[in-house]
Order: C-alpha cells, then sequence, then structure tokens
C-alpha cells in the first residue's frame, strides 16, 4: 500500500482490522506490516521477517514510553526542533527536484580538460597507480605455457583469446592494462601485496611470477606513475566530472535563491525592519 494511501487506526477500526501488537493505546496492524514483506517470498521468510520487524516495533515503542516518562523536555524547544527538520526535508526535497528538472548534466571532454589544466595541483597522487595487468592461475590449469604468451602479448586477437581463457580457468585476473588503478588494487589478494619493496614494481614492461603453493600469479606493469606525482587525467576525470557537476549545482541553486529573492521584493512580498 502506497505512504499516501495508508488508512488511519480509525478507518481500521471500522474495517475491522485485527492489531498484530499492542504497546499501550499504541497498536500495529497487519497492514502496516505488510510492506515489509518482499513480493516473491516464502512463507517461512515472511513469517520471519513479520516477526523481526514487529518485534522491532515493540521494542522501540517500550523505549519511547519510558524515554517520555523519565526525560524532561521542553516541549517548545521539541515542536521548534521538528520544524526544523521539516523546513530542512522540504527544502532538500525541492532542491532535488529543481536540479533534476533544470541541471545540465553534459560534461564535455573539453570541460573536464580545461579544469584539469587549471587545477593540476589539485590532482596529486597519494598512492603509486600503475597501468598492469594481473592473472591468478591454479596450478592445474591446462596451457599454461600458450596462456603465459597470450599475457605477454599485445596483440588485440590475443587478448581476447586470454580473456577467455581466463573465463574459463582463472581464479582471478584483471587484464584491461589501459586504466589506470593504484597498484595495491592491482596487487590485493595475491603474494605481491606483502613484498617490503613495492618499488620494484614501479618499472616499465615489467614481468613477475610467483605462487603461493596453490595458484600461480602473474604481474605485468606496463606504466606506472609514483606518489606526490600529478595524477593522470583519466584517472581523475570522473572526479572531476563529480566537481563541476557539484559547482553546476550550487551555481544554479544560487541564482534561484536570487531570483525568488528579487521577484518577491519586486511585488513587495516582504519588509525588512531595523532593529532598535
Amino acid at each position: 500500500m502506497a505512504a499516501g494511501c495508508r488508512k488511519s487506526g480509525h478507518d481500521r477500526e471500522l474495517d475491522n482490522e485485527k492489531p498484530v501488537a499492542q504497546v499501550g493505546e499504541k497498536l500495529l496492524y497487519h497492514s502496516e506490516v505488510a510492506d515489509m514483506v518482499p513480493k516473491g517470498a516464502s512463507a517461512t521468510d515472511s513469517t520471519l521477517l513479520v516477526s523481526r520487524y514487529v518485534d522491532g516495533w515493540v521494542r522501540k515503542q517500550l523505549l519511547l514510553d519510558r524515554a517520555a516518562k523519565e526525560v524532561k523536555v521542553d516541549n517548545e524547544e521539541i515542536e521548534q526542533k521538528m520544524q526544523e527538520y521539516r523546513n530542512a526535508l522540504l527544502m532538500y526535497e525541492f532542491e532535488k527536484q529543481y536540479v533534476k528538472q533544470h541541471l545540465d548534466s553534459i560534461v564535455t571532454n573539453q570541460e573536464m580538460q580545461t579544469y584539469y589544466g587549471q587545477n593540476l595541483a589539485n590532482f596529486t597522487l597519494k598512492q603509486n597507480i600503475v597501468q598492469g595487468k594481473m592473472l591468478a592461475l591454479p596450478k592445474d590449469a591446462p596451457k599454461q605455457d600458450r596462456a603465459k604468451a597470450l599475457f605477454r602479448s599485445d596483440k588485440e586477437p590475443d587478448r581476447r583469446e586470454l580473456t577467455s581463457y581466463c573465463y574459463r580457468f582463472a581464479q582471478a585476473y584483471q587484464l584491461d592494462d589501459t586504466l589506470w588503478v593504484t597498484l595495491e588494487t592491482l596487487i590485493n589478494n595475491t603474494p605481491y601485496r606483502e613484498t617490503a619493496n613495492k618499488a620494484q614494481f614501479l618499472q616499465k614492461d615489467y614481468f613477475a611470477e610467483t605462487s603461493d603453493g596453490q595458484n600461480g600469479y602473474w604481474l605485468f606493469i606496463r606504466d606506472f606513475k609514483p606518489a606526490n606525482q600529478a595524477a593522470p587525467f583519466s584517472f581523475v576525470k570522473d572526479q572531476i566530472r563529480g566537481v563541476i557537476l557539484t559547482k553546476r549545482r550550487l551555481a544554479l541553486m544560487q541564482n534561484l535563491e536570487k531570483k525568488i529573492y528579487e521577484e518577491a521584493r519586486s511585488a513587495n512580498k516582504f519588509k525588512m525592519y531595523t532593529a532598535k
């Protein structure tokens, strides 16, 4: 049942709907619990979900009752906070809808390149990043000599053949060596992550091979950028797009606020009094 169509307690009483739980004067009805059960859930799962929800509801009401009895509150202060929360929620929903309707979300590559060039100092790498590939292969995997030749090849047909091979036999793999990723991301869950001197990996056209008893691990580094250098554009492209959209959203809302203010002033919709 949609939230806007929920029945009141009085309506439920008129419909002779029986509650599923009661704490003091507060009642919980089955129709309020029904939405907690996803479509297609089994009878066992449905019963478990409803039971958990009802138990949680009872516990919450008991805590609220205890709080109401033991906590001294300023009702006027509570009302003010509720109004402030309502206003904040209303403004949030208004901004979300307005931005959805009016924000230009298309950011061109040229815009991002320009922003990158003008703010290069803001894109200093905090970690070593690499363009590379990694393959974890069970020791009993077939045709490993062929797979290793494919792994070290740059030819597109070989890449496709290797991808097919990895899909069938590899324990884990990352084969796109055109993407910039952190070195830690590439070697995570491999014996290489325990290497004390990871600087040895920061070499162009570097190939390494090791094993852990169950799997063999191949690593290839095509290129690298050490920490404290400027990040490549492709590595921060998504970040730049997010920054540009955030700036657009802020400017959009500032312009809207200014427009509403000017329209209201022209229509004499408000007055400002000098404090004495």
